[in-house]
Protein backbone atom coordinates (compact mmCIF):
# COMPACT_ATOMS: atom_id res chain seq x y z
CA UNK A 1 0.00 0.00 0.00
CA UNK A 2 2.93 2.58 0.61
CA UNK A 3 3.93 1.88 -2.95
CA UNK A 4 0.05 3.13 -4.64
CA UNK A 5 0.38 6.83 -5.76
CA UNK A 6 -1.38 9.53 -3.96
CA UNK A 7 -1.59 11.79 -6.27
CA UNK A 8 -3.75 9.32 -8.78
CA UNK A 9 -5.95 9.16 -5.84
CA UNK A 10 -6.36 12.91 -5.59
CA UNK A 11 -7.16 13.44 -9.29
CA UNK A 12 -9.91 10.75 -8.27
CA UNK A 13 -11.29 12.65 -5.17
CA UNK A 14 -11.53 15.58 -7.11
CA UNK A 15 -13.40 14.01 -10.26
CA UNK A 16 -15.96 12.29 -7.97
CA UNK A 17 -15.90 15.82 -5.61
CA UNK A 18 -16.83 17.79 -9.16
CA UNK A 19 -19.28 15.03 -10.05
CA UNK A 20 -20.67 15.00 -7.00
CA UNK A 21 -21.26 18.89 -6.90
CA UNK A 22 -22.74 19.02 -10.01
CA UNK A 23 -25.44 16.57 -9.39
CA UNK A 24 -26.44 17.97 -6.79
CA UNK A 25 -26.16 21.61 -8.24
CA UNK A 26 -28.58 20.07 -11.49
CA UNK A 27 -30.84 18.11 -8.51
CA UNK A 28 -31.46 21.60 -6.83
CA UNK A 29 -32.17 23.19 -9.67
CA UNK A 30 -35.02 20.94 -11.55
CA UNK A 31 -36.05 19.30 -8.28
CA UNK A 32 -34.97 20.83 -5.09
CA UNK A 33 -38.32 22.89 -4.77
CA UNK A 34 -40.56 20.05 -5.27
CA UNK A 35 -39.31 17.99 -2.49
CA UNK A 36 -38.53 20.07 0.41
CA UNK A 37 -42.07 20.47 1.15
CA UNK A 38 -42.12 16.45 0.92
CA UNK A 39 -39.16 16.07 3.49
CA UNK A 40 -40.38 18.55 5.83
CA UNK A 41 -44.09 17.07 5.80
CA UNK A 42 -42.36 13.94 6.41
CA UNK A 43 -40.54 14.55 9.43
CA UNK A 44 -43.34 16.42 10.82
CA UNK A 45 -45.46 13.71 10.11
CA UNK A 46 -43.30 10.89 11.86
CA UNK A 47 -41.76 13.30 14.76
CA UNK A 48 -43.65 11.71 17.95
CA UNK A 49 -44.00 15.78 19.49
CA UNK A 50 -45.15 16.94 16.60
CA UNK A 51 -49.35 16.11 15.37
CA UNK A 52 -49.40 16.74 11.51
CA UNK A 53 -52.56 19.17 10.84
CA UNK A 54 -55.05 18.16 8.95
CA UNK A 55 -54.47 20.98 6.41
CA UNK A 56 -50.99 19.40 5.85
CA UNK A 57 -52.67 15.94 5.39
CA UNK A 58 -54.88 17.71 2.97
CA UNK A 59 -51.61 18.96 0.87
CA UNK A 60 -50.35 15.74 0.69
CA UNK A 61 -53.62 13.87 -0.43
CA UNK A 62 -54.06 16.34 -3.22
CA UNK A 63 -51.83 18.53 -4.09
CA UNK A 64 -48.93 16.51 -3.55
CA UNK A 65 -49.92 14.14 -6.81
CA UNK A 66 -49.72 17.22 -8.88
CA UNK A 67 -46.75 17.56 -7.66
CA UNK A 68 -45.26 14.13 -8.67
CA UNK A 69 -46.76 14.50 -12.31
CA UNK A 70 -44.42 17.79 -12.59
CA UNK A 71 -41.18 16.07 -11.02
CA UNK A 72 -42.15 12.87 -13.80
CA UNK A 73 -42.55 15.56 -16.29
CA UNK A 74 -39.22 16.77 -15.66
CA UNK A 75 -37.29 13.36 -14.83
CA UNK A 76 -38.84 12.62 -18.53
CA UNK A 77 -36.88 15.45 -19.53
CA UNK A 78 -33.43 13.83 -17.88
CA UNK A 79 -34.29 11.16 -19.20
CA UNK A 80 -34.08 12.51 -23.13
CA UNK A 81 -31.05 13.83 -22.19
CA UNK A 82 -29.04 10.52 -20.92
CA UNK A 83 -30.04 8.99 -24.32
CA UNK A 84 -29.02 11.88 -26.20
CA UNK A 85 -25.63 11.38 -24.74
CA UNK A 86 -25.59 8.08 -24.94
CA UNK A 87 -26.58 8.70 -28.42
CA UNK A 88 -23.80 11.23 -28.84
CA UNK A 89 -21.01 8.86 -27.18
CA UNK A 90 -21.38 6.35 -29.80
CA UNK A 91 -20.93 8.75 -32.65
CA UNK A 92 -17.69 9.87 -30.98
CA UNK A 93 -16.45 6.99 -30.62
CA UNK A 94 -17.06 6.17 -33.94
CA UNK A 95 -15.49 9.27 -34.95
CA UNK A 96 -12.22 9.41 -32.66
CA UNK A 97 -11.90 5.53 -33.39
CA UNK A 98 -11.52 6.78 -37.33
CA UNK A 99 -9.26 9.58 -36.72
CA UNK A 100 -7.01 7.21 -34.89
CA UNK A 101 -7.03 4.62 -37.90
CA UNK A 102 -6.34 7.34 -39.99
CA UNK A 103 -3.39 8.79 -38.41
CA UNK A 104 -2.08 4.84 -37.56
CA UNK A 105 -2.17 4.70 -41.37
CA UNK A 106 -0.59 7.77 -42.01
CA UNK A 107 2.48 6.60 -39.63
CA UNK A 108 2.59 3.18 -40.85
CA UNK A 109 1.45 1.73 -37.58
CA UNK A 110 -0.68 -1.12 -36.79
CA UNK A 111 -2.09 -2.00 -33.17
CA UNK A 112 -4.37 -4.84 -32.02
CA UNK A 113 -8.39 -4.21 -32.27
CA UNK A 114 -7.97 -4.19 -28.29
CA UNK A 115 -5.41 -1.70 -28.29
CA UNK A 116 -7.70 0.36 -30.22
CA UNK A 117 -10.61 -0.30 -27.96
CA UNK A 118 -8.29 1.19 -25.10
CA UNK A 119 -7.14 3.86 -26.89
CA UNK A 120 -10.67 4.57 -27.83
CA UNK A 121 -12.49 4.28 -24.31
CA UNK A 122 -9.76 6.80 -22.80
CA UNK A 123 -10.99 9.11 -24.97
CA UNK A 124 -14.52 8.96 -24.03
CA UNK A 125 -13.91 8.78 -20.23
CA UNK A 126 -15.76 12.52 -19.88
CA UNK A 127 -18.88 10.71 -21.78
CA UNK A 128 -18.82 7.82 -19.00
CA UNK A 129 -18.76 10.31 -16.09
CA UNK A 130 -21.15 12.04 -18.08
CA UNK A 131 -23.62 8.96 -18.24
CA UNK A 132 -22.88 7.86 -14.43
CA UNK A 133 -23.49 11.45 -13.36
CA UNK A 134 -27.41 11.54 -15.18
CA UNK A 135 -27.85 7.93 -13.97
CA UNK A 136 -27.31 8.86 -10.65
CA UNK A 137 -29.14 11.94 -10.66
CA UNK A 138 -32.57 9.47 -12.65
CA UNK A 139 -32.03 7.31 -9.80
CA UNK A 140 -32.09 9.69 -6.89
CA UNK A 141 -35.19 11.49 -8.33
CA UNK A 142 -37.05 7.80 -8.93
CA UNK A 143 -36.18 6.92 -5.32
CA UNK A 144 -37.82 10.29 -4.12
CA UNK A 145 -41.14 9.63 -5.96
CA UNK A 146 -41.07 6.33 -4.60
CA UNK A 147 -40.94 8.06 -0.96
CA UNK A 148 -43.29 10.43 -1.82
CA UNK A 149 -45.90 7.71 -2.93
CA UNK A 150 -45.79 6.20 0.51
CA UNK A 151 -45.99 9.93 2.25
CA UNK A 152 -49.31 9.72 0.47
CA UNK A 153 -50.37 6.11 1.71
CA UNK A 154 -49.68 7.10 5.21
CA UNK A 155 -50.75 10.68 5.07
CA UNK A 156 -54.25 8.75 3.84
CA UNK A 157 -54.10 5.84 6.88
CA UNK A 158 -54.03 8.91 9.09
CA UNK A 159 -56.69 10.76 7.71
CA UNK A 160 -58.90 7.61 7.46
CA UNK A 161 -58.06 7.42 10.96
CA UNK A 162 -58.86 10.50 12.35
CA UNK A 163 -62.17 10.54 10.06
CA UNK A 164 -63.52 7.04 12.06
CA UNK A 165 -62.22 8.60 15.24
CA UNK A 166 -65.02 11.74 14.31
CA UNK A 167 -68.07 9.81 13.33
CA UNK A 168 -67.56 7.33 16.05
CA UNK A 169 -67.15 9.93 18.74
CA UNK A 170 -68.69 12.91 17.16
CA UNK A 171 -67.96 16.00 19.28
CA UNK A 172 -70.69 19.00 18.89
CA UNK A 173 -73.86 20.40 21.09
CA UNK A 174 -75.93 18.03 22.01
CA UNK A 175 -79.60 18.43 21.72
CA UNK A 176 -81.59 17.65 24.88
CA UNK A 177 -85.04 17.10 23.88
CA UNK A 178 -87.81 18.87 26.72
CA UNK A 179 -91.16 17.11 25.91
CA UNK A 180 -91.29 14.07 27.56
CA UNK A 181 -94.07 11.96 27.10
CA UNK A 182 -96.32 11.67 30.46
CA UNK A 183 -96.05 9.15 32.85
CA UNK A 184 -99.13 6.79 33.35
CA UNK A 185 -98.58 4.72 36.54
CA UNK A 186 -100.38 1.49 35.20
CA UNK A 187 -98.76 1.55 31.52
CA UNK A 188 -95.92 -0.83 30.30
CA UNK A 189 -94.39 -1.25 27.25
CA UNK A 190 -95.44 -4.60 25.62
Amino acid sequence: MDNLDTQNFKSIDSDIETTRDWVDNIYNKVFGDMFHEIFRLSSNMHDPDFKITDSELEWILTSLPLVLFQVSERLNGLRLEHEVIKLSRKRERFVKESAIRDELDINGCSISSSEMKSLVDINMTDYDIMLASYSSLISRVEGEISFSKELIMGAKKVWDSRRSSENSNPVGEVVVDDELPDYKPNSYIR
